[in-house]
């Protein structure tokens, strides 16, 4: 996940493409997964970065697996915790 996201990040931050008051976007990120995360700390981390940006992330899940790891990243209950940028989510942006 942390790779597509931090991906994601760079382009919602105008490092890929140039961004002036009349070229402004929103993005929306759709994600399709069995439910397995392996780099968990990494993903909070973009996630909580991502947060400041004009991005939506939607994940869905396919299949049988358990999908409890990805109701975390949802933040509805508390917001979401990067440790690595010790801080909190702005705001819940999946």
């Amino acid at each position: 996940f942390s790779s597509v996201l931090k991906t994601t990040n760079a382009y919602c931050a105008g490092k890929i493409y140039e961004e002036s008051q009349y070229n402004q976007r929103y993005n929306v990120l759709i994600i399709l997964t069995d439910g397995e995360i392996l780099d968990v700390q990494q993903t909070h981390a973009e996630l909580v970065e991502g947060s400041e940006y004009p991005l939506s992330v939607i994940i869905i899940g396919i299949g049988d697996a358990d999908f409890g790891i990805l109701e975390k990243l949802d933040g509805d209950k508390e917001p979401l915790y990067s440790e690595q940028a010790e801080k909190f989510s702005c705001r819940d942006n999946v």
